[in-house]
């Protein structure tokens, strides 16, 4: 079904998968949903689904202790007692958040990470360094 599309290049389903496959004759099916749903197909949409799992406004398991309301951090994460993180924000597998560090809300902390510092709300991808 893909093999017509370079990888790696962005690829619309709407624009282009479905009215190709249609031409094709190749069939297409649908159904009604009435809960979450969000196209994630940019970078800003990928943050606001982020947003939507850390405030609860989708339901999602989420494998981590809520240590505080909004507040997630992972069992295998070490937080520093005097570390500052505001809720929605999430901490993943293995970070180290050291004392002087600062987690702002709206933020995302990827596993392997270290944070010893103020920073700013985002993503932050597995492995960053922030002493």
């Amino acid at each position: 079904m893909f093999d017509p599309y370079p990888a790696g290049q962005p690829l619309s389903f709407e624009r282009v998968v479905f009215p190709e496959m249609l031409t094709r004759g190749l069939a297409v099916h649908g159904f009604i949903w009435s809960g979450y749903w969000l196209d994630m197909g940019t970078p800003a949409k990928y943050l606001q689904a982020q947003w939507d799992v850390l405030q609860k406004t989708v339901p999602f398991p989420m494998v981590a202790a809520e240590k505080s309301p909004g507040v997630w951090v992972s069992p295998t994460a070490v937080c520093h007692e005097t570390a500052q993180l505001t809720a929605p924000c999430f901490v993943g597998d293995r970070v180290q958040v050291g004392p002087q560090a600062e987690i702002p809300a709206q933020t995302v902390v990827g596993a392997d990470s270290s944070i010893n510092r103020a920073i700013a709300p985002g993503l932050y991808p597995p492995g960053s360094l922030l002493p």
